[in-house]
């Protein structure tokens, strides 16, 4: 349940503008994840890292962020061991990289189950087609976390049951 900023304290309110002012910029993932990008410009110096990263992590728990994906490129690698130190592990190099930059992972819901599969390289599937004897085709939507309302909506798209 999440309070209005009113109905908080003067401190509670102080630490929760003290810790967005502080926040590493991310991208909003499906699933309540965040992704940390150091590949794309603009991104803080590797010097911010380090300071920033501890009060970040701490902002996206407590606001039901369940993965942080950290996106670093070679060049900034030396950030690898202070993710590290703060729970980051290595999850992946893209195949479209080049070797250029990793992906590490953190999950921060230790009370939760980590979803977050193991890197893929290919996917497989299967659907079942199930017509009615009057026509009619069955079809399912997921179910998608909103990370900013904190609710659940189905996807715009339409699928066969499967897995």
């Amino acid at each position: 349940m999440r309070l209005p900023l009113s109905r908080l304290g003067a401190v509670q309110r102080a630490t929760i503008v003290s810790m967005a002012a502080s926040a590493l910029p991310v991208q909003r993932l499906p699933y309540r994840g965040v992704l940390l990008d150091w590949t794309q410009a603009g991104a803080p110096p590797p010097s911010e890292f380090e300071a920033r990263i501890a009060p970040s992590l701490e902002r996206w728990t407590a606001e039901g962020v369940k993965s942080c994906m950290f996106k670093l490129p070679i060049e900034n690698a030396g950030l690898a061991s202070v993710a590290a130190q703060h729970g980051f592990v290595f999850h992946h190099v893209p195949l479209d990289a080049d070797g250029r930059h990793v992906v590490l992972k953190r999950w921060l819901q230790p009370r939760l189950t980590d979803k977050v599969p193991p890197f893929a390289t290919h996917q497989v599937g299967i659907a079942g087609l199930c017509i009615s004897d009057t026509g009619k085709l069955l079809v399912v939507r997921e179910w998608r976390d909103d990370a900013e309302s904190g609710t659940r909506s189905p996807s715009a798209q339409w699928k066969l049951p499967g897995g």
